[in-house]
């Protein structure tokens, strides 16, 4: 369901408006309500973010930080590096966002045990976000999905920090025999089927100039 305002900010980001000072404001709340409805916009992220380079007296480190929070939810899209590598080393730098860095290499490594002690101390970091926890779940659970047949459940249930995944994996359909889950269908990973692929960081500039 298209979220109020969409067609509003597709037009500004397809005007000039997009490089106005004035934007700022309008996308800031914009930015905040998308993610708040889980209805998350990356072209309106980074057109932010591209703002906050023009205007860096205006620059909002907590709406820097949720964006980049909500982009851990978007492994596929890569969101996260193509909204970081927009932010300068002094932002980069800021303890908050250095945090949220630490994460996303912890994910995006699958170090998903690490990954999930780092997010128990910082969890003030993720609060505005609906479902957090249970969005990571669903990702980890589709690469899991795309990377094997047979898995231990005792890395499933260490992957997705519970005690015991079995009901989670049954309730997707999947099936433990005994120690393991057995992957019986990846219909689940259906709409992310397309593979992953690891873009260096420092070729992310061509991906970002060619849309800003």
């Amino acid at each position: 369901i298209p979220m109020s305002g969409d067609q509003e900010i597709q037009t500004l980001l397809n005007s000039i408006e997009r490089y106005e000072q004035t934007s700022i404001s309008v996308l800031e709340e914009y930015v905040k309500n998308s993610i708040a409805h889980k209805q998350p916009n990356l072209e309106a992220n980074l057109g932010l973010i591209k703002l906050y380079q023009f205007y860096p007296q205006q620059l909002n480190l907590q709406i820097v930080a949720l964006i980049l929070a909500q982009s851990l939810l978007q492994q596929q899209e890569q969101a996260f590096n193509l909204v970081l590598y927009m932010l300068s080393d002094k932002i980069i730098n800021e303890a908050t966002i250095a945090k949220l860095i630490a994460l996303n290499e912890a994910l995006d490594n699958a170090q998903y045990v690490e990954f999930w002690a780092q997010l128990k101390e910082s969890k003030d970091l993720v609060s505005a976000i609906p479902d957090f926890e249970a969005q990571i779940q669903e990702g980890i659970f589709a690469v899991i999905l795309r990377t094997y047949t047979k898995v231990s459940k005792a890395f499933v249930s260490s992957a997705l920090n519970l005690a015991d995944a079995t009901s989670y994996v049954t309730e997707k359909g999947q099936t433990v025999n005994g120690d393991d889950v057995v992957i019986v269908s990846k219909e689940l990973s259906q709409p992310q089927t397309t593979t992953k692929e690891s873009i260096p960081f420092s070729q992310l500039a061509g991906i970002v100039g060619s849309v800003y």
